[in-house]
């Protein structure tokens, strides 16, 4: 249900929750009944550990807290996989750092080899760390920093990371040289006989102008599996599955309706929901259909 254990593609996010509870807390003094209406006497307050964060989704500030969940990527269901409760004023690429190492220590028998992430994780920090622990990272740029490079490559690169010919032409990727780590790309104009390129002569061989780029030049942009292409956007494709993860969770569970106070109440109904999602897809896989339980159940007690 999960996938290939052997090589894991998860996908994380994170979601906003509003507590119950007043960011204002409640007072525990007499002031107001002596008219004082702007006392500074201490308050009690009901959820202490949460905070102030921003809710891309809503587009506003919420008082509550940040739930960071992984999900498998390749999963029919969805499922989740590791999920961790923070305040909401943590950003998600600082929960993501966390929830991935307690999620590889707990998992000790799965091989994660793909991390499906949206442009909040696109940093440098992140991919130096899926590097380290031999995870594939696929993560959207960031629009706000999109095309940037960590040092200036030695041949013409597009935003995606693709080398550009002399003839202003994408060059077609030629796959992932793992002997020397770096990527092939060959001249299009050989690659695809019918394209028409006014520079044929850029190169003396029959086989065409060759480039090599190399991940360890920026890792952010020369990506193993190059930017762009099919196996990239068909990847990348998969991290809507945290998404739905979220609005199952959300929407179908209606989470946010039970305004609760206090972190413990509130992670113990995610790992609730998350469950759920599991027992849903274990009766869906289940060789007993729902309608026939009672009858099942009455057969096993006769007998």
């Amino acid at each position: 249900l999960l996938g290939d254990t052997a090589n894991l593609a998860v996908s994380g996010d994170g979601m906003v929750l509003a507590t119950g509870a007043s960011p204002m807390g409640t007072r525990d003094c007499d002031c107001r009944q002596n008219g004082i209406f702007n006392c500074s006497c201490p308050r009690r307050f009901s959820d202490p550990t949460a905070n102030w964060g921003w809710d891309s989704y809503r587009g506003r500030y919420v008082y509550g807290y940040s739930n960071y969940t992984f999900t498998a990527a390749d999963s029919p269901y969805d499922l989740p996989v590791y999920s961790v409760l923070n305040q909401a004023a943590r950003h998600d690429s600082v929960s993501h750092t966390t929830a991935l190492f307690g999620m590889i220590n707990l998992y000790s028998e799965f091989n994660f080899g793909k991390d499906i992430l949206d442009s909040a994780h696109d940093n440098y920090a992140t991919y130096d760390l899926l590097d380290h622990w031999d995870i594939e990272a696929f993560i959207d740029l960031n629009q706000t920093n999109k095309g940037n490079f960590k040092y200036d490559p030695p041949v013409a690169i597009n935003e995606d990371g693709v080398p550009i010919c002399r003839g202003g032409f994408l060059i077609a990727n030629w796959g992932y040289i793992s002997d020397s780590c770096r990527i092939k790309w060959r001249c299009p104009h050989v690659t695809r006989k019918s394209f028409n390129c006014p520079i044929f002569n850029c190169s003396d061989s029959d086989y065409g102008r060759t480039v090599y780029t190399k991940p360890e030049w920026d890792n952010r942009i020369f990506t193993t599996t190059p930017r762009g292409s099919h196996k990239w956007k068909n990847t990348i494709k998969k991290r809507t599955s945290s998404e739905r993860r979220n609005s199952r969770v959300k929407t179908d569970y209606e989470l946010e309706n039970d305004n609760v106070r206090s972190k413990s109440r509130w992670l113990i109904r995610i790992i609730m929901r998350d469950a759920a999602m599991h027992a849903n897809a274990w009766l869906k896989e289940s060789a007993i259909a729902p309608k026939n339980w009672i009858t099942t159940w009455f057969n096993y007690r006769a007998a």
